[in-house]
């Protein structure tokens, strides 16, 4: 592989990792306040969104979907349960405004520039 090719993969590899950081760390920040800060029927409630969730996701990945989906499913589950919902929708607001018209498309950009630079590397 030539150093462009290698550079090329490296960066597809960190926007792809910091896409999905940008989707899912200020939900797990909800969800571990929520399930820190309320009872057992809060508890049971996040439980079940998270349990929905987590099938969204397992059904996401095999058919190479979107994960919003699950990101609002969990959302629904933490505005049951907390009070002041408001700071957790404009983190998540500001983290998929980021993701979908900043990163996924130098994501997307360099997913292509790598695979054509890989094809040109084995010719």
């Amino acid at each position: 592989m030539r150093e462009k090719t290698k550079h090329l993969r490296a960066g597809k590899i960190i926007m792809h990792i910091i896409s999905i950081a940008l989707c899912y760390v200020p939900l797990l920040v909800a969800l571990i306040t929520g399930f820190t800060y309320n009872d057992g029927a809060g508890k049971v409630t996040m439980s079940i969104c998270c349990v929905f969730a987590l099938l969204l996701t397992i059904i996401n990945i095999i058919s190479k979907y979107s994960v919003r989906s699950t990101m609002w499913v969990i959302l629904i589950g933490i505005y049951t349960v907390l009070d002041d919902v408001m700071p957790y929708l404009i983190a998540i607001a500001i983290c998929t405004v980021l993701d979908e018209f900043i990163v996924s498309p130098i994501y997307r950009s360099l997913k292509n520039k790598y695979i054509i630079n890989r094809e040109m590397d084995t010719i």
